[in-house]
């Protein structure tokens, strides 16, 4: 897995190799193996859950943490119950859209 993506430029994460490969097994075994489906978007990804309070907390958790190491990603939370869903966008504002989407997919392992 090539993780360059997330310690090129500025805008980086801030954990060391280990901690991050650690960090990338959790979240792929935790958050990205949870999802139902996701779409690629003009800046990143969108990924669909199901509406639970179990999967609420966990993306909750999810991206607190994501945030105290990985600023350069934003996130954005929908919440639909009509349609028992939650709606997680992951982008960037501060990156190369075309980059950012190709290491998030390498670095959860979506391809």
């Amino acid at each position: 897995m090539n993780l360059n993506f997330i310690n090129q430029s500025i805008t980086r994460c801030n954990l060391t190799s280990e901690e991050l490969k650690e960090r990338g097994k959790f979240i792929r075994s935790n958050v990205i193996s949870m999802y139902d489906s996701y779409k690629e978007i003009e800046t990143g990804y969108t990924f669909t859950y199901k509406n639970t309070n179990e999967n609420a907390q966990l993306l909750l958790d999810f991206i607190q943490a994501e945030g105290l190491c990985c600023s350069f990603i934003d996130f954005d939370l929908s919440f639909r119950p009509s349609e028992k869903k939650i709606i997680c966008k992951v982008s960037t504002t501060t990156r190369d859209s075309a980059e950012f989407k190709k290491g998030i997919a390498q670095f959860y392992a979506m391809n």
